[in-house]
């Protein structure tokens, strides 16, 4: 043995040869072991000649792996392989017990490689693969409740059960909200992996996130719009709602930059294969210029201090909206020429190429409206923008661009509703979450035909939004009953807890 290694305690080897012990040799095991210590980069070798467990590395483990190279295996009188019986995992030693580690279990190896999840489900119970398996399009059911609470709010043609009926809508928004909530939480705390894994897989995983802000400031103009001009509510709502739009605001600002981002980087899509759902965050941004001007427009008592600051970060908004809406409709219109529509699964989502513009014309006009007809910029009078010379040709520009991004809409809702009945004819489409995505889209047009009905004094539009508003109604409805009837006699919510279904058989 080499000067440099430590002192050695010898223990015997025995084997037996035909029935007799024999002792072939002693191995320096404690010295082996010391080497180890400073030395060793993996796991124990096992001498299959000898029987010893030898460390990595240490010249009685090379040794023995030149040896099993340079000599076959033994046989007996039967002319069988003879296997020498393995030590324990512990040896027992002079200054101690010293246990071999053992190899990595398979199921750590799959929790290194972030697929232990999937393979665990037989275990849990239905709740547990529901709450695994939850995805953020349910936020798709909150968010149409808010505009069609809206819509039904605002409608030309009023009559006393439509204000019950949008506080209904209102309260029922506001409790979906949290529940979906609730359980996207749990998701991502209790099955961070799971959710990750599924998110960087999917385009729809990761747009859909947007769908829970919007149905935040939905929220945030009922506030205004309901709570504050109730005769419990006044100015102090007011600044509740107002509070809130900064706050969903700010979230779908980040939530529109964090699913751009994420886009770019894992590379789930390409110009062939784009979805619809891409254009959700920039619906979204519309959507937050929108409910600003909801805001300080229908609120109780809001001041143009406060309003103007909402006004120009709405324009803004606009303005990100409609430029990343550009790029988006230019890349998806290349996709529908190069590859034809989506696969009938994800038919419905293609209305929701009609929402970027749809939201963006409506916030428009009705920034145009807290501009020119409150007197917003002629009260809070800065500047040489902000006064009420100004407003009036703001009013204008407001409108005219709305009507421009209207036409925009028409070319689209008259090419998704084709694509979608091709499907229907053909007898490819079936029931999934991704028909919600038929509400929201459509009802931000009925909202920009809203507010051309106020700035114009358009009886025409005024049946028009009516018209709109009665079938997105009766689309509402019949979704929530699909939903409801699939939730109880398939897994749409609750997943089997001894199934782990392929994605392209599940019904979200």
């Amino acid at each position: 043995m080499h000067s440099d290694r430590p002192a050695a305690h010898w223990a015997p080897n025995i084997e037996t040869i035909n029935g007799a012990p024999n002792e072939i040799e002693a191995v320096p095991v404690a010295a082996d072991m010391e080497y180890h210590r400073v030395h060793a980069q993996s796991d124990p070798v096992v001498d299959e000649t000898r029987g010893a467990l030898l460390l990595p590395d240490s010249p009685s483990a090379n040794n023995s792996r030149l040896q099993a190279q340079a000599s076959p295996p033994s046989k007996d009188s039967n002319g069988t392989l003879k296997e020498a019986e393995r030590h324990d995992a512990s040896l027992s030693m002079d200054n101690g017990m010293l246990e071999a580690q053992p190899d990595n279990s398979p199921r750590e190896t799959e929790e290194r490689n972030g697929t232990a999840d999937r393979h665990s489900k037989q275990g849990k119970s239905a709740f547990q693969n529901t709450l695994e398996n939850f995805t953020p399009k349910w936020f798709a059911i909150s968010m149409n409740t808010g505009i069609l609470a809206i819509l039904v709010h605002e409608i030309p043609y009023q009559f006393k059960g439509l204000y019950v009926l949008s506080i209904i809508m209102y309260l029922v928004d506001l409790t979906l909200f949290v529940i979906v909530c609730s359980m996207t939480i749990l998701r991502w705390a209790l099955y961070p992996k799971a959710a990750k894994r599924k998110s960087a897989a999917s385009i729809d995983e990761i747009a859909f996130l947007a769908a829970a802000p919007i149905t935040f400031l939905y929220l945030t103009s009922l506030t205004g719009i309901i709570v504050s001009n109730a005769y419990w509510g006044g100015h102090a709502w007011s600044l509740v709602a107002y509070s809130m739009w900064w706050i969903g605001m700010a979230w779908m600002l980040t939530m529109c930059f964090v699913v751009n981002i994420t886009l770019f980087r894992v590379n789930l899509v390409d110009d062939r294969s784009m979805m619809p759902s891409a254009f959700l965050p920039a619906v979204g941004v519309a959507t937050a210029a929108l409910v600003g001007g909801q805001v300080v427009n229908y609120s109780y008592d809001v001041s143009p201090r406060l309003a103007v600051p909402v006004i120009i970060v709405a324009y803004l908004l606009c303005g990100l909206a409609i430029w990343l809406s550009i790029i988006l409709y230019g890349i998806f219109f290349h996709r529908l020429m190069a590859s034809g529509w989506p696969e009938p699964a994800k038919r419905p989502t293609l209305m929701l190429l009609v929402g970027p513009f749809g939201q963006t014309s409506a916030a428009l006009q009705i920034l145009a409206t807290d501009a020119l007809t409150k007197m917003d910029f002629a009260g809070y009078h800065k500047g040489t923008f902000l006064q009420a010379s100004a407003a009036s040709g703001v009013s204008s520009a407001s409108i005219l661009f709305a009507l421009l991004l209207l036409g925009h809409d028409i070319f689209w809702i008259i090419c998704c509703i084709f694509g979608i009945l091709e499907g229907a004819f053909k007898r490819q489409l079936s029931y999934n979450l991704t028909w919600w995505s038929t509400i929201f889209p459509v009802g931000t047009m009925a909202s920009a035909f809203l507010e051309l009905s106020i700035s114009i004094d358009s009886p025409t539009f005024k049946v028009l939004t009516t018209a709109l508003l009665l079938l997105l109604l009766v689309d509402y409805f019949v979704n929530w009953g699909f939903t409801l009837y699939y939730i109880f006699t398939s897994d749409l919510l609750f997943k089997k807890a001894d199934k782990d279904m392929p994605d392209e058989e599940k019904l979200d």
